[in-house]
C-alpha cells in the first residue's frame, strides 16, 4: 500500500471510529442539551472517554450503538455523506455539478436520514423541484434557495466535504472547487474550508491505477494553475479562516 493510500486508509477509519464515539450520545446533547449528556455519560462511566461508550437504559440511545453490543459502525449522516460523496465522484468525477449532487440525493439519501441544514434543504427540494428533475429534468427552480433555511451556519458542511479532500492530494483548489459544487445546501465558505484542508496533508502523487486514479481526473492537476490564481485562492482561503475565527469569538 502506498503512502497516500495509507494516509486516506486512516482518515476513513478516524472518520468511522469518531462518528462510533459519538454516537450513542448525539441525541442526547441535541434534545437534550449539556445536562443530560453529562447525566448519561456520569451513569455509564465515560465524563472523560478513554473507550467507546457503554450503555444505559435511555429512550434515545440503542444498545446496538454502544461498547460491547455493535458489531459493524452503524448507519449515521456523519458517514453517510463521505460515502454518497464517494458515489457522486465515481459517476461525475470533475465534473460534478450542484444540480448533480441534488439529482443524487433525491435517488440516493432517504428525508428521513437528514437532519437539520439538509432536511430543510430537503424539503424546499421537494416542494419546489420538478416532477421529473431526479430522472435528469431541469430543477425548475434555482437550487441556491434551499440554502436559505434556519440552520444554514450549523455543522451540516463539515461531515459532507472531507471526502473532495481525500480526492485531491496536493491540489487545495480543486477540492474547494469539488465543495463549492455543494453551496446550495449550506453557505460555500465553511464547506470549501473543510475540503481544502485533506490536500495539505496528501502532497504525494496519486497511486498509478487506484480508485482516484479512476475519478475522471479528479485530482490530476496539481499545477496547472497559474501563480497569480493561487494567490488568489489562498487570499479567499484566509478571509474563510478569519470569518470563522469571529463566528467563533461571538
Amino acid at each position: 500500500m502506498s503512502e497516500l493510500a495509507d494516509r486516506i486508509r486512516r482518515a476513513w477509519q478516524g472518520r468511522i471510529s469518531g462518528c462510533q464515539l459519538g454516537k450513542p450520545v448525539e441525541l442526547l446533547s441535541m434534545r437534550g442539551g449539556y445536562d443530560a449528556l453529562a447525566t448519561y455519560l456520569a451513569e455509564v462511566g465515560a465524563e472523560a472517554p478513554r473507550d467507546y461508550i457503554g450503555h444505559a437504559e435511555h429512550a434515545l440511545v440503542k444498545p446496538e450503538w454502544c461498547a460491547g453490543a455493535f458489531t459493524r459502525s452503524e448507519p449515521d449522516d456523519d458517514v453517510n455523506y463521505s460515502v454518497l460523496a464517494l458515489m457522486m465522484l465515481e459517476a461525475h468525477g470533475a465534473d460534478l455539478r450542484t444540480v448533480d449532487v441534488a439529482r443524487h440525493w433525491l435517488r440516493r439519501l432517504p428525508a428521513g436520514s437528514t437532519y437539520t441544514a439538509e432536511r430543510a434543504a430537503y424539503r424546499i427540494l421537494m416542494e419546489r423541484g420538478a416532477e421529473w428533475f431526479p430522472e435528469g429534468a431541469d430543477p425548475g427552480f434555482d437550487l441556491a434557495e434551499c440554502a436559505d433555511n434556519p440552520y444554514s451556519d450549523w455543522i451540516g458542511a463539515q461531515i459532507r466535504a472531507d471526502l473532495y479532500g481525500w480526492v485531491c492530494p496536493g491540489d487545495v483548489a480543486r477540492a474547494a472547487a469539488l465543495a463549492r459544487e455543494l453551496h446550495a445546501w449550506r453557505g460555500e465558505g465553511e464547506e470549501q474550508l473543510v475540503a481544502q484542508h485533506g490536500p495539505r496533508d496528501h502532497q504525494a502523487p496519486l497511486e498509478e491505477g487506484g480508485l482516484l486514479d479512476r475519478l475522471e481526473g479528479v485530482g490530476h492537476h496539481r499545477h496547472e494553475q497559474p501563480d497569480e490564481k493561487r494567490e488568489a485562492h489562498d487570499r479567499e482561503h484566509r478571509v474563510v479562516e478569519e470569518e470563522h475565527a469571529e463566528v467563533e469569538r461571538l
